[in-house]
C-alpha cells in the first residue's frame, strides 16, 4: 500500500472518530438541556412554593398560639394576614401543578382543601 493511501485512510479514520464524538456530545448536551429546562419549569417553582407554604404554616401556628394564649388583636391581624397569604400560595401551587400530572394535581387539590379547613378553624375560634 502506498504511503499516500495510508495517510488518507488514517486521516479518514481520525475524522470519523471526531464526527462520532461530536455526534455523541451533541445528543448528550440536548438531553441534559431538556432535563434542566424541565427542572427550571416544574421542579424549582414547585419547591419554592412548597417552602413558602411551609414557612407560612409555621408562622400561622405561632401566631395562632399567641392569639389563643393572649388574645391580642395584633396577633389576630397577623394570623389573618398569614391565612390569606397561605391561601394565595396554595392556589398558586394548585395552578402550577395542574399542568404537570394527575398525581401532582390531586396532591395540590388536597393541600388546598387542608388550607381551607385551617382557615375555617380559625374562623370558628374567632
Amino acid at each position: 500500500m502506498k504511503v499516500g493511501l495510508r495517510l488518507a485512510v488514517g486521516f479518514f479514520l481520525v475524522i470519523m472518530c471526531i464526527w462520532a464524538t461530536v455526534f455523541f456530545a451533541e445528543n448528550t448536551y440536548k438531553k441534559i438541556h431538556e432535563e434542566f429546562e424541565q427542572l427550571n419549569e416544574d421542579v424549582i417553582p414547585g419547591a419554592i412554593v412548597t417552602a413558602e407554604m411551609q414557612t407560612t404554616a409555621v408562622m400561622i401556628a405561632y401566631e395562632f398560639m399567641k392569639y389563643i394564649l393572649h388574645g391580642k388583636e395584633e396577633a389576630e391581624k397577623k394570623l389573618h394576614s398569614a391565612m390569606e397569604s397561605l391561601t394565595k400560595i396554595g392556589l398558586t401551587h394548585l395552578e402550577h401543578e395542574t399542568h404537570i400530572g394527575q398525581e401532582e394535581q390531586n396532591a395540590a387539590e388536597e393541600l388546598v382543601i387542608l388550607i381551607n379547613r385551617l382557615t375555617s378553624l380559625k374562623a370558628k375560634v374567632s
